[in-house]
């Protein structure tokens, strides 16, 4: 049993430390139970994860299970950085839509959602995409797009990376991509639907 072993080391020392457990677990066959709030250390060094909320089991599976399919917003929420963005939708005609109906998609199949109700669209930032392409979806059968725009109210250039936060109708969008675009400038984003998530 592990009790979050890293929590009080700094973050070069931590990652180092990272590499270390996972070769230690490979050569053991041990079984550990490994305590965190770090999602990193969750996603590398877990074969299996449970999250825990206030004491309760809400989803257990593989790092790539829980980080594709999350049960709901918390444990969409305490996987990645930044935080997936989360819009509220209004359900009707088979579709979801978000910020003021900026943001339009179908209901997707095996999900029962119930017209005039509610659900949220989940974006991760890193699956988002700066396009040409106007608003709307594309709805070609071998890759369906979900396609929207906004403007840009924030730039920060993180080494390699720019994190935009982008205004969609009054709601921010979080989006991490490769090249910097200006404040106020009016920007195209673009995302797969098998990469949206739906939360009733």
């Amino acid at each position: 049993l592990l009790d979050e072993p890293l929590s009080h080391l700094d973050a070069k020392l931590r990652a180092q430390m990272r590499v270390e457990l996972k070769q230690l677990g490979e050569m053991s066959s041990t079984t550990s139970l490994y305590v965190t709030h770090d999602y990193q250390e969750a996603l590398a060094l877990g074969d299996r994860i449970a999250v825990l909320r206030a004491g309760n089991l809400v989803q257990t599976g593989t790092p790539l299970e829980l980080w594709h399919s999350p049960a709901d917003t918390f444990v969409a929420r305490s996987l990645g950085q930044p935080e997936i963005n989360l819009l509220d939708a209004d359900i009707s005609d088979g579709l979801l839509r978000a910020a003021d109906g900026a943001v339009t998609l179908p209901v997707p199949p095996g999900i029962d959602l119930p017209a005039g109700g509610r659900a949220r669209i989940g974006l991760r930032p890193r699956d988002l995409r700066l396009g040409p392409a106007g608003p709307g979806r594309d709805v070609a059968p071998a890759h369906p797009v979900l396609r929207f725009s906004g403007t840009v109210q924030l730039s920060e250039r993180l080494g390699r990376l720019v994190e935009l936060t982008v205004d969609v109708h009054g709601h921010q969008v979080v989006v991490v991509c490769e090249h910097g675009v200006g404040e106020g400038e009016r920007v195209q984003l673009r995302i797969p639907l098998d990469q949206v998530h739906v939360f009733a």
